[in-house]
């Protein structure tokens, strides 16, 4: 997979997240939601577990995108299962989110392949969470090579996921 060479805006600064950032993320995440679809799916709970889980290494797996003290985007990449990423992108701005969107891809890529290997699978699948109010990070994601489908289409707040699947590549045999 060939990914779309993609600058940050300038002006605009990025750091991995912190336990110390839930309020922010919190507001954040909701906002962004609530200009989709009208309310927030998130509370500062649940922002608090999801950077508290094991399978997410805050130093390389997440990104917050500031302009001054602002968030203005974040994105994650977790392991999953046996040869799976999943990742998740949140910005209005769009060359934000296709900034994130890289590496966040790039991320969740190598997380899958280190699983594949270990476990002996020929396949990686790494998957965008995404509302299907949004119309700009579908199109992001198609620009990748992921392929779009909706797969909870009665829920009021309707998912929709990007998928890219790809070979893991011979085990690796460690420094030459």
């Amino acid at each position: 997979m060939t990914l779309p060479t993609t600058a940050l805006p300038s002006g605009l600064t990025v750091r991995p997240m912190r336990l110390s950032d839930v309020a922010v993320i919190n507001a954040h995440l909701g906002a962004y939601c609530s200009a989709l679809i009208g309310f927030s799916k998130y509370s500062p709970e649940g922002v608090a577990n999801y950077l508290r889980d094991p399978a997410l290494e805050l130093a390389s797996d997440t990104w917050l995108v500031f302009h001054g003290d602002a968030v203005v985007g974040s994105a994650t990449a977790v392991r999953a299962t046996t040869a799976r990423a999943n990742i998740e992108v949140t910005s209005a701005d769009a060359a934000v989110a296709g900034w994130l969107l890289d590496r966040a891809i790039e991320r969740g890529i190598q997380q899958a392949t280190e699983q594949a290997r270990r476990s002996g699978a020929d396949e990686v699948t790494i998957s965008l969470g995404m509302l299907s109010e949004d119309h700009v990070k579908p199109a992001l994601a198609e620009e990748r090579g992921m392929t779009v489908a909706t797969n909870r289409p009665r829920s009021p707040a309707r998912t929709t996921t990007g998928c890219c699947r790809g070979r893991a590549g011979p085990p690796s045999t460690g420094p030459s």
